[in-house]
């Protein structure tokens, strides 16, 4: 894991969501799109289409994901958040405070495709 920091900050133009992505899959911050609407399938198709395959659940619907995952939840200075965990705990923040979400609200899990991981038989997308 190569932890990338966010380059833009506040909602709507904040890129943490694509900064975790980058740190995760190894590529380069400034080749990922900033989705907002239809975000999921837009992110889903477009990693698919670079090898990744990507699973997203609200935390009440299932498990904590192992290995390298993103936490989305809120953040100490009010907007929504998104950071990178492992195992469930806090690896990298790439906002410069370091300080994570007050709490997770859902999870999104990515993976190189072909490789075979746990199911997670709850997750809804």
């Amino acid at each position: 894991m190569r932890p990338i920091r966010q380059t833009k900050f506040g909602d709507p133009e904040g890129n943490c969501l694509e900064a975790c992505i980058a740190t995760i899959t190894g590529i380069d911050l400034a080749e990922i799109p900033h989705y907002m609407e239809g975000w999921f399938d837009a992110y889903s198709a477009w990693l698919r289409a670079r090898g990744w395959c990507v699973a997203w659940w609200e935390v009440g619907a299932g498990s904590v994901p192992p290995g390298l995952a993103i936490a989305n939840g809120p953040a100490v200075r009010g907007l929504g958040h998104s950071v990178v965990t492992c195992d469930g705990v806090l690896a990298h923040d790439p906002h410069p405070s370091g300080v994570g979400v007050l709490e997770v609200h859902s999870w999104m899990l990515l993976w190189p495709e072909g490789l075979r991981v746990r199911e997670f038989p709850e997750v809804g997308r």
